[in-house]
């Protein structure tokens, strides 16, 4: 068996001194707590990067095991330890919270998290029935976690303060559906509650707005001020305006045309947008137009919750501030899941190029990915010939020649093959475009794009296809596609392009 306290100790220094000195309490000779010590052992082997079937030889437990203390671990650090199911569950039920706050879908949380959505939903209730004994009232325990959560959100904690809401109210509460607000009017009923009937809420009066379109939209806007919090929708704030949703955002856009009379603030925020399309760009860490000038149509089609109307709005709203959506990048990340995205934009990981910079070792270590998301990221990246950062092949001639006649390129001595004995699959290229093609690939001063672009079309000339071109240079395969169509059409020229 491993030595585990010699081995650990050489790793200890990847954790903070609190969790020092509190691992150090379980992996000693406390054998009254054989679970927590366990889980201590657990941790500190993953920390040596060492694989789940190994940690299960070590510890004695078997591989489900060591994968549950791992997830415990990564979802709340130290509170996982002592095995305290009202610390776990209030830890569970804060990170939902936290996402659900920042518009991410009750469904998508559950993954987000690492755990199982009827575990979810589980934690939440315990959570908040440990919350509600200190809460005067009616309490909430017996709803669904999914209601639950987007009533705390809402402030709203007890049975009484729900029942003073009208039915129509309550279905403006976001993440409430018609499902939800089934549920707790049979919650209501079962405690002797019914809904109160606020005939002004359903039907609001009239408001009184001034004549003048200019006046009437600062009038709205100084009223959604007024109302508008962190936690209250546009949806229930144009309702207790008097005004429909698209009358509002209407008004809102008009007011802040008159008032921004410099157009580059437009460009660092997304006024003009509604409250669920910003919901859904901030999910994806969009949070200007500049952003979204960015990206392309095809990628927004992948943001959850965007449909056909909402990128219409997106793209009407990026017009009146003169500019558009980018063109399909080459590098973008869009096939890869939204979960998966997510994750990677929250290290600031973007393109191909920030990807392919990452080392496999950080995915599981410090990304917190599971198996099947490092196999998919491996599958992403095989698909476009590019590895991970600690996975490049170093130099190997007899492997791979497209890297042998790399190299030769930058000898003195270095000779064209016969026109004869070149493929027919060979780029066909004169001899002063080859002389000048040379000339820039060795002037270390040139662009770094040209002097790629000059690498492609001297290896496509000597009959190597593609995949080989962009794997050895490095670059993506239809890039090294558009080059070789490009030299076609233009020649020389098109290395400026």
């Amino acid at each position: 068996m491993v030595d585990l306290m010699h081995r650990s100790k050489l790793q200890l220094f990847h954790l903070t001194q609190q969790e020092r000195r509190f691992l150090k309490t379980y992996i000693g000779d406390q054998n009254d707590y054989p679970r927590n010590a366990n889980r201590a052992r657990v941790i500190i082997l993953t920390e040596r990067n060492f694989s789940i079937s190994e940690i299960a030889i070590s510890v004695g437990i078997d591989e489900r095991t060591v994968d549950k203390y791992q997830q415990e671990f990564r979802l709340c650090r130290l509170a996982s330890l002592p095995l305290n199911q009202e610390q776990k569950d209030e830890a569970i039920a804060k990170k939902a919270e936290e996402l659900a706050r920042d518009g991410v879908a009750y469904n998508a949380i559950p993954g987000l998290l690492a755990i199982k959505r009827d575990a979810l939903q589980v934690a939440i209730s315990r959570a908040y029935a440990n919350k509600s004994k200190e809460i005067k009232g009616t309490s909430l325990t017996g709803l669904s976690g999914r209601s639950l959560l987007r009533l705390t959100l809402s402030g709203i904690q007890t049975a009484e303060a729900l029942a003073a809401l009208s039915k129509a109210d309550l279905a403006l509460i976001p993440g409430l559906g018609d499902y939800s607000v089934q549920e707790i009017e049979n919650f209501l009923a079962a405690k002797g509650f019914t809904f109160a009937i606020h005939e002004a809420s359903v039907t609001p009066k009239a408001p009184n707005f001034p004549d003048d379109p200019a006046e009437r939209d600062a009038t709205i806007y100084a009223r959604y001020i007024a109302l508008k919090t962190e936690d209250v929708p546009d949806k229930i704030i144009s309702h207790q305006i008097g005004i429909t949703l698209d009358q509002l955002t209407s008004s809102l856009q008009q007011h802040r045309r008159r008032m921004n009379t410099n157009t580059e603030l437009s460009h660092t925020t997304l006024d003009g947008l509604s409250d669920k399309v910003r919901r859904s760009l901030a999910a994806e860490n969009i949070s200007s137009f500049e952003d979204l000038t960015r990206i392309s149509e095809k990628d927004l089609k992948n943001v959850p919750n965007l449909g056909a109307k909402a990128i219409a709005e997106i793209k009407q709203a990026l017009t009146g501030c003169g500019l558009c959506l980018a063109e399909q990048a080459e590098d973008s990340l869009a096939p890869l899941s939204h979960r998966l995205r997510a994750t990677l934009s929250a290290h600031n990981i973007k393109t191909l190029a920030d990807l392919a910079s990452v080392q496999r070792s950080q995915l599981q270590k410090e990304f917190w990915l599971g198996d099947k998301a490092v196999e998919e990221l491996s599958d992403f990246m095989t698909a476009r010939n590019l590895r991970f950062a600690d996975e490049l092949v170093p130099f190997n001639p007899e492997r791979d020649p497209i890297h042998s006649f790399l190299a030769s390129l930058l000898s003195p001595d270095f000779r064209w093959p016969d026109p004869t004995e070149l493929p027919r699959r060979a780029l066909r290229t004169t001899a002063d475009d080859r002389h000048t093609l040379l000339q820039i690939y060795r002037d270390t001063q040139q662009d770094a794009q040209r002097r790629k672009k000059a690498t492609i079309i001297l290896a496509s000339a000597i009959g190597y296809h593609n995949v080989q071109i962009a794997e050895g240079v490095p670059a993506l395969s239809n890039f090294v596609a558009k080059v070789r169509r490009r030299f076609m059409v233009s020649g020389i020229e098109s290395l400026s392009a």
